[in-house]
């Protein structure tokens, strides 16, 4: 599949999937049997529990919005760097709804085969968004220790 059309793929995965929770995309794009790495998901091994995640991260960020900042292909591979917007509307990961907006780094790498998302591996700025909620404590910078 040429590597223009991967980058469509990738796309419509952050915009479509888990921008606006269409998950008949989901079935579009991603492999029944995809192996999603995640720092901070559960073992993700398959589209229903991938489906699952997003639905839970959607509950608890309801008007999330990704932007696409850069996006590379090269063969079977695309990489995407994204920011992550989004209101903590919901319970997630043991924190209750706290009303506050937070925003995001992070990078994607999804291999692509027939047409589908086969295994991703995701990086983001978790302890920031942790920050950003009041579960983590802030950092301090190397000149003010």
């Amino acid at each position: 599949m040429p590597t223009e059309m991967n980058k469509v793929i990738a796309r419509r995965h952050l915009e479509e999937t888990w921008r606006h929770g269409d998950m008949m995309t989901a079935d579009e794009v991603i492999a029944e049997n995809i192996s999603y790495h995640d720092p901070m998901s559960e073992n993700i091994s398959n589209i229903d529990s991938l489906k699952n995640y997003i639905h839970a991260v959607r509950t608890a960020f309801p008007d999330l919005k990704f932007t696409v900042e850069d996006i590379f292909a090269a063969g079977n591979k695309v990489a995407l760097r994204w920011t992550f917007y989004g209101t903590h509307q919901g319970r997630i990961r043991g924190a209750n709804p706290t009303g506050k907006a937070v925003s995001f780094t992070g990078m994607s790498i999804y291999h692509i085969l027939d047409g589908k998302i086969k295994e991703a591996w995701i990086a983001w700025d978790s302890y920031g968004y942790m920050q950003q909620l009041g579960v983590a404590p802030m950092r301090t910078r190397a000149a003010e220790v």
